[in-house]
């Protein structure tokens, strides 16, 4: 047991990784506040984890007041950034 406990220390959830990757992007200045966030589907693929862990790292980002989301198709749907993080 203390082999899978020190293994879930070290490695970062999916949601993590997901929260970090979108990080980057803005730190990196590939992001900036209007662009809008691939969908949940896409993110998932492109970063090999599952829809739950990107919709966890949305809320996260949404707490932190990086991205606004809706809900539902159109123009105005989906997770649109809305500020960049401060980097401590």
């Amino acid at each position: 047991m203390a082999d899978k406990a020190s293994a879930r220390t070290i490695e970062p959830r999916a949601w993590q990784a997901v929260l970090e990757h979108v990080e980057r992007k803005l730190l990196g200045g590939e992001l900036a506040p209007g662009d809008r966030l691939p969908g949940e589907r896409q993110l998932a693929a492109d970063l090999g984890v599952g829809r739950s862990s990107v919709r966890e790292a949305l809320r996260v980002l949404e707490v932190l007041g990086l991205i606004r989301t809706h809900t539902g198709s159109g123009p105005t749907s989906g997770a649109i950034i809305i500020a960049t993080p401060v980097a401590a």
